[in-house]
């Protein structure tokens, strides 16, 4: 059968054929760079944008080694500098921090993911108790909160951190969150 171009495919399968032979396309490519990079000892990088908007790269050594080497080589010409220009510029900085963010995730010990993951849950139920309007669902939530603070501060304790001091009346004070903000 080998190889057809996109065109040739039924009109309502056009979207899947489009990722389909991107991922493929991108598979290929990075691996020729590779090649390169093996064969000829080239310094490579590589950023291509899926027809989605997502970005992809290869790099070697890395993405940023050669792209900081190139950036310390060229004067660019703001003259030329378009607002498209300016707009993924932007976007590359936003992807590089949102990269850095999930490095340091998972980076993260085992147990400081656990705490991350539970103070995101508290945050989700406060924002979900904001606007719940039943007074019974408020002190249930209310619950909640001081029997999970109780077993936090056992935890703690059991763990022999000195820098856990707080009472059993500064439970409301543990995240931030007020218990008044709670509706009691």
């Amino acid at each position: 059968m080998g190889k057809r171009t996109l065109e040739e495919g039924g009109r309502g399968q056009c979207c899947s054929n489009v990722f389909v032979s991107f991922s493929k396309r991108r598979k290929g490519l990075f691996q020729k760079a590779s090649e390169l990079c093996t064969k000829c000892g080239a310094q490579i990088a590589i950023v291509v944008l899926s027809p989605t908007g997502n970005p992809f790269s290869f790099g070697h050594p890395s993405v940023n080694e050669v792209l900081g080497h190139y950036l310390s080589q060229t004067t660019i010409n703001t003259s030329f500098v378009t607002d498209e220009h300016r707009h993924q510029t932007q976007r590359i900085e936003g992807l590089k921090l949102s990269l850095k963010q999930v490095q340091e995730r998972e980076s993260l010990d085992e147990e400081s993911k656990i705490v991350l993951g539970l103070k995101e849950c508290i945050e989700k139920e406060f924002e979900d108790c904001k606007e719940t309007t039943s007074v019974e669902d408020l002190e249930g939530l209310k619950q909640k909160f001081v029997v999970l603070v109780d077993k936090i501060t056992e935890r703690l304790l059991r763990s022999g951190s000195s820098s856990c001091s707080f009472d059993d009346d500064d439970h409301h004070h543990l995240f931030g969150i007020s218990l008044s903000d709670l509706g009691s």
